[in-house]
This record gives C-alpha cells, structure tokens and sequence, in this order.
C-alpha cells in the first residue's frame, strides 16, 4: 500500500467529529434554532441523524453496478465505501457529551475573546494598530515585495 492510499483512508476517521458538529451546528441554524440552545439530547439525535445518514449511503454504494469493476468508477465507489465504514466507525466512538462538551468549550472561548477584545485600545490605522502591537509595518504593507 502507497502512503497516499494510506493517508487518504485515514481521513475519514481524523474528519468524522468536526463533520459531526459542523453539519450538526448548520442543521441548527437552518432550522433557524440558535446554537447556544443545543444540549446532550439535540446532540444524541444528531449522531442518530448521521449514522442512518450513513447508513443509506453505504447502502447504496453497496448497489452501484460499477462497485465490483476493475476500471476508475470501481475504484472510486470502492474507496466511498471505505470512507463510509470508517465514518462510520469513528461516529460510534463519539458521545453526544464530547459534542457538548466542545460546544461549550467553544462558546466560553468565544466570551473570552470578546472581553479581550474590548480591552485593546481603538487604532486609527492599521500603521498605528501593527505599532502599538510591536510590529513593523514594511514587513505588512501591499506595496513592499
């Protein structure tokens, strides 16, 4: 096995928890729900969401005439299906706590940037702003290559 076929399976499962809450936060928003509001239960059905979600699909993988031929659509139905059970793997490992937990972890960040961001005092230029922060604006300016 090539290090690209290798490196390339292992997505998947490095990807599956922000996919999870990426598509789960956007389920959110499109259902015009804040995303403070979320909790364990939102999160414990989303997980079911995603798992049936996947399920369907590696099913239908599983059905595609070109799944058992040697040419480029063989190949590439084949590593889906890869993807799949390894997605599928990783979601099962993943709780709706770690979701909420992230979550939460998130928001409070996000209060702790703003407090700090408060603090910073108001620059009239971005020259004035990169001096005040100790930076030399040659090394920032368009103009200089």
């Amino acid at each position: 096995m090539t290090r690209a076929k290798s490196s390339t399976r292992a997505a998947p499962v490095k990807e599956e928890f922000g996919d999870l809450l990426a598509e789960g936060l956007y389920a959110r928003l499109d259902a015009h729900r804040d995303i403070p509001g979320v909790d364990t239960a939102y999160w414990a059905d989303f997980i079911e969401s995603r798992a049936d979600f996947l399920s369907k699909v590696s099913e239908l993988l599983t059905r595609h005439p070109d799944r058992n031929l040697d040419n480029e659509e063989g190949r590439k139905v084949r590593a889906a299906q890869v993807s799949i059970r390894a997605a599928q793997g990783q979601l099962e490992r993943i709780g709706p706590e770690l979701c909420q937990k992230f979550i939460d972890l998130w928001q409070a960040d996000l209060v702790e940037w703003r407090r700090y961001l408060t603090k910073l005092p108001h620059a009239e230029s971005l020259a004035s702003g990169l001096d005040h922060l100790g930076l030399d604006y040659a090394v920032f300016s368009p103009n200089i290559r």
